[in-house]
């Protein structure tokens, strides 16, 4: 595999390209879950992700540490995130993802339900304006959410996505 410099900008296409092959051809429980996700997600919305978001999925997933990392707007932080969420909640039981939008987080949550159950499962937001459907919210596995709602379940693993538009 060529090297890459991440200082010269952004990654090239052949670059990510050879990355993923490389990451495909580990026998790696991260890329394993990859492949499976993306194949839910294709049987489900017809859509695969991309070499990038795979690229992303990967390096975040396997990273050890608290991290934070940049998508731009129109790279697919839906699908980046949703597949984040079903790899830690299948290991932690839950999670929580954070956004600043509702309008978002109940979208996403909405959308990407069938690949959730998918994977047994459940998803909720609590931008309800109902206090019943906020607390029926809790029962699930993963959490969407927006900043000024969050009543975040103590010792959950948590994902904070902020849209780029500004």
């Amino acid at each position: 595999m060529k090297s890459h410099n991440p200082d010269a900008g952004e990654a090239s296409p052949q670059w990510i390209s050879e990355m993923c092959k490389e990451l495909s051809n580990k026998e790696s429980f991260y890329n394993k879950w990859i492949i499976a996700i993306d194949n839910v997600m294709f049987e489900k919305k017809k859509i695969r992700l991309r070499d990038t978001q795979k690229l992303a999925i990967m390096t975040i997933a396997s990273n050890k540490s608290n991290l934070l990392a940049q998508v731009n707007t129109g790279e697919g932080k839906s699908f980046i995130i949703a597949a984040l969420a079903i790899i830690r909640a299948k290991e932690f039981g839950f999670l929580d993802i954070i956004t600043s939008s509702p309008v978002l987080a109940q979208r996403d949550g909405e959308e990407m339900k069938v690949v959730y159950e998918a994977f047994g499962l459940t998803v909720g937001h609590n931008c309800d304006e109902q206090l019943e459907k906020r607390k029926l919210a809790y029962k699930a596995n993963i959490i969407y959410g927006d900043i000024p709602r969050p009543r975040i379940r103590m010792f959950g693993f948590l994902i904070f996505v902020y849209p780029q538009n500004r």
